[in-house]
């Protein structure tokens, strides 16, 4: 499994169940803001959340994440 560097430099798992999750906060937040640009681009994080997690799974097809 792939990990980047987060905050204070601690890793950062790239795993299927925690991108879902980070899409899932941000589906969550995005139901919570008054300004719609920040809703929109929380959507569309979202969406490129389950597209990660779907990769991670092998179900992305061509194009899939590299690690490094």
């Amino acid at each position: 499994m792939a990990e980047r560097e987060g905050p204070a430099g601690l890793p950062m798992p790239e795993d299927a169940a925690f991108l879902r999750a980070q899409a899932e906060k941000c589906r969550w937040l995005a139901a919570r803001v008054t300004a719609t640009d920040v809703a929109d681009t929380l959507l569309q994080m979202a969406r490129e959340y389950e597209e990660r997690a779907a990769r991670r799974e092998g179900k992305g097809g061509e194009g899939q994440e590299r690690s490094g």
